[in-house]
């Protein structure tokens, strides 16, 4: 706050005061300032630019969502016949194997998709490879990334039939 001389009296007067205290007179601070008059036209074409901009924003995102959606739903769309593709990048070209998938079953959990079945592996030879149609479950885990992983029941070791016998029983009903 600061002291101004007033222009009518003379006498020292608050620059905040609405008047001077001797003489009744507004400070010479006291300027009326000019009416802004507002362009209805202009102020109604932003308030409708806005509106224009929320709803192509708002048609964008929802566009999004549903190819986001669509997009997802078509790499899992046939999960049998996907899953069939995982086993046969993921085994040895030399390994003959039939996927049934006639009695396949699928869940779907937490984004992923479980495809379970049997599969038939053949592979001549008399050495430890060979395989004459031994039979075992196959888990495929179809990734909501596309990617996908086959394991398959024919482990030796506890902890690997243990670790196959829990996946089965939490994904293949």
């Amino acid at each position: 706050m600061a002291l101004v001389s007033c222009q009518e009296c003379g006498k020292q007067v608050s620059d905040k005061a609405a008047a001077c205290p001797g003489c009744g007179a507004p400070p010479s601070s006291a300027v009326i300032a000019p009416v802004a008059h507002h362009n209805n036209a202009s102020a109604k074409g932003s308030i409708f630019a806005r509106l224009v901009m929320w709803v192509v924003i708002g048609v964008g995102v929802i566009v999004a969502l549903f190819v986001l959606s669509a997009v997802v739903a078509g790499i899992l769309e046939n999960p049998v016949s996907d899953a069939q593709s995982v086993i046969d990048r993921q085994l040895a070209s030399d390994l003959r194997h039939e996927f049934d998938q006639k009695n396949a079953t699928y869940t779907r959990l937490n984004g992923n998709v479980y495809v379970c079945s049997t599969i038939l592996l053949n592979r001549p030879g008399t050495g430890p490879l060979a395989m004459d149609n031994v039979r075992q479950r196959v888990i495929v885990t179809m990734y909501r990334t596309g990617a996908g992983l086959a394991i398959m029941d024919g482990r030796t070791d506890p902890v690997g039939q243990a670790e196959f016998a829990s996946d089965w029983a939490a994904h293949c009903r």
